[in-house]
C-alpha cells in the first residue's frame, strides 16, 4: 500500500504543479517544482508540459536534456511536452523523428500526439506527409474531427477546396451537434470560392 500511497503523492504533486502554472504564472509553478524534495517523472513530465504552454521552448528543451541525463522514462505526457517545445522553437523538423522514438519506445500516442504531428509537416510544408499520417490513423482507430478540420484549413490556404470539403464532411461525420458548432467558423472562408460544405443536421 505504500507505493500507492506514493504514487498518489506524486500524481497530487503534478495536478498542483499544472494548477499553479495556470493561476499563479510560469514563475510560480518554478518556485513550486524546485522545493519539491523527492521530483518524480511526473513533477518533471508536467513542468516541462508548463514551459510548453508558456512557450518557453528553451527553457523546456534544457529542461528535457537533464530529463535524459537522470534516465527519466519517458511517457505520452512527456512526448507531447517535447513535441510542442520544437513546433514553438521552430524546429518542426524534429517531431517526426520524436514521434517515431515514441512509437518504438511503445508509448501509446493519443489525438494530441498526431494532431502536433500532422501540423508538423503542414509546417514544413509536406502536405503529402500529413496526409499520409491520417490516412494509416484512419485505418486502425477513430479519428477525432479537429484532425480533419486541420487538414481542411491546410487545404483552404493552398485553395484546394474540393480537398477541404472532403475533410469537412469527414470531421462532420464525427461530431456531435455541439462540435458540428465550431466548423461554421470555416464556412465563411469557403463561401468566396464558390465550395461551401454546409453540415448536414443530425437526428437527436
Amino acid at each position: 500500500m505504500d507505493w500507492m500511497e506514493s504514487r498518489g503523492a506524486k500524481l497530487h504533486q503534478a495536478l498542483r504543479l499544472g494548477l499553479v502554472s495556470k493561476v499563479h504564472g510560469i514563475q510560480a509553478a518554478e518556485e513550486y517544482f524546485w522545493s519539491l524534495p523527492d521530483k518524480s517523472k511526473e513533477t518533471y513530465s508536467c513542468l516541462l508540459n508548463c514551459y510548453g504552454e508558456h512557450g518557453m521552448a528553451c527553457k523546456g528543451l534544457e529542461l528535457y536534456e537533464k530529463m535524459k541525463v537522470m534516465d527519466i522514462v519517458p511517457n505520452t505526457l512527456l512526448y507531447n511536452s517535447l513535441m510542442t517545445l520544437y513546433q514553438k522553437a521552430g524546429q518542426p523538423e524534429k517531431i517526426p523523428s520524436t514521434f517515431e522514438e515514441m512509437r518504438e519506445s511503445g508509448i501509446s500516442a493519443n489525438n494530441f500526439t498526431y494532431f502536433t504531428l500532422i501540423e508538423s509537416y503542414i509546417t514544413m510544408n509536406d502536405l503529402e506527409a500529413a496526409e499520409k499520417v491520417l490516412e494509416e490513423l484512419e485505418k486502425v482507430a477513430p479519428v477525432h474531427w479537429s484532425l480533419y478540420t486541420l487538414m481542411a484549413n491546410s487545404y483552404i490556404k493552398l485553395e484546394l477546396f474540393g480537398k477541404s470539403e472532403v475533410a469537412l464532411k469527414k470531421a462532420e461525420e464525427v461530431m456531435d451537434k455541439a462540435e458540428l458548432l465550431s466548423i461554421l467558423a470555416i464556412q465563411p472562408r469557403l463561401r468566396g470560392s464558390g465550395s461551401l460544405c454546409s453540415p448536414h443536421s443530425r437526428n437527436a
